[in-house]
């Protein structure tokens, strides 16, 4: 859920205090969000053409979603919202009313809660397609044709051509996000558009019906063979994998070699602290930052020692925000440290340079002024305060911190 909105952590969260803590949790509302997402295709692709072709996209859809898991991400909420604005939009842009255009708004800031980037993208199509709807209107000197023919008029036999225009905007722009972060997730939202999209072209063709649904068929094969290879250059072939041993860590599968060092530095904090202790889950280095651990705070039961619970680059490696962090640290009186080496910014696969811009270093030396090495488990390093120690009748002592550290 890194640097979205506040949505997912809100429902996740109420989800789990309703139904407990647990991956099982997590994954059953996922699925019933994906499915929820696949039926909005349907309905869209339905509108747009007939329910064989909206049939076609509907099991498509679910094919992808049990090929790439999206279990409590954000994308998953956000993916059922946008179809939820895409089948909205079809009405509205087929019989404009001011009542229509504020739902657009509605789902769009919706949309925002959960994925800022799925939210925005969804605005900016909005917005293009309005301008081009009032460019026509003006360019002719009549009323609103709802259901041009601008795609007949080019030869690809469409009609609805608003809601079209909304796809190919929509869907060009997550491209764009498709190609900076390529990995079956972030083109998820390009592929499902490309269905509907071609599921209004096969409906509207003159070609008889059984060569329409050759050629879908083909081009179906030909994106998903290009999409596994995609997946097979990003992520290579990797050992077979374990499922964490530990109490929240049911059904979470990892690489061995993580999950041990995982696991062992979970139960380490589980048996050094309180279940009301608050701990802090940090990066080898935070002058340049790819992210932490933030799941491990999930996996030990326990509470971050600062809001700032997960790092991202351009906002935890300012000197302000670390700042805060230190009071947080103070204030909590954090014993345990934890850095995971997995999070190191030299293992990052992201290819724009904004990751090597250098950051404050104000964090890491109020670590190393107050915090000692205590235990190495490999992926996972702990480090401890030993000035906070608990004692009778003051659980943590007085605060260690050097107060003249600013």
């Amino acid at each position: 859920m890194a640097i979205y909105g506040p949505g997912g952590y809100y429902l996740f969260g109420g989800i789990f205090l309703l139904f407990g803590a647990s991956v099982i949790v997590a994954r059953i509302l996922t699925g019933l969000i994906m499915a929820g997402a696949a039926l909005m295709i349907y309905l869209v692709t339905r509108r747009l053409s007939n329910s064989a072709y909206g049939l076609a996209a509907y099991l498509a859809a679910i094919i992808w979603f049990g090929n790439q898991p999206l279990n409590a991400r954000t994308i998953a909420p956000a993916l059922l919202l946008s179809f939820a604005f895409l089948l909205s939009g079809v009405g509205t842009f087929e019989r404009p009313t001011p009542r229509g255009f504020f739902t657009l708004g509605i789902w769009s800031g919706l949309i925002l809660v959960f994925r800022h980037d799925l939210g925005l993208d969804a605005l900016f199509a909005s917005l293009v397609v309005l301008v081009w709807r009032d460019f026509r209107i003006r360019s002719e000197g009549g009323g609103a044709r709802p259901r041009a023919s601008l795609f007949k008029e080019a030869g690809l036999f469409l009609s609805g051509a608003m809601i079209i225009a909304l796809l190919i905007v929509m869907g060009s722009a997550l491209y764009v996000y498709a190609v900076y972060r390529l990995d079956l997730e972030h083109i998820i939202p390009t592929y499902l558009i490309s269905l509907i999209l071609l599921a209004a072209l096969a409906a509207s063709s003159p070609l008889p019906r059984w060569r329409v649904f050759f050629a879908a068929f083909i081009v179906l094969c030909v994106s998903w063979t290009a999409v596994l290879k995609v997946q097979t250059l990003v992520s290579p072939r990797e050992p077979a994998l374990m499922e964490l041993q530990i109490p929240r860590g049911r059904g979470i599968k990892v690489p061995p070699d993580w999950g041990k060092s995982l696991e062992d530095a979970v139960r380490y904090i589980d048996e050094h602290t309180t279940s009301d202790e608050r701990i802090f889950v940090a990066c080898p280095r935070h002058d340049q930052i790819l992210l932490n651990d933030a799941m491990f705070y999930f996996l030990a039961g326990r509470l971050p020692g600062t809001r700032f619970h997960e790092l991202v680059r351009g906002i935890a490696t300012q000197e302000d925000v670390q700042r805060q962090i230190i009071e947080d640290l103070v204030r909590s009186r954090v014993r345990y440290v934890i850095v995971s080496s997995l999070t190191e910014i030299g293992e990052s696969k992201e290819k724009n340079r904004r990751r090597l811009e250098p950051g404050s270093h104000l964090l890491d030396t109020f670590l190393e002024m107050h915090f000692r090495p205590d235990m190495d488990f490999g992926s996972y390093k702990i480090l401890k305060n030993a000035a906070v120690e608990t004692r009778a009748g003051d659980r943590f002592g007085p605060i260690p911190f050097d107060h003249g550290f600013f």
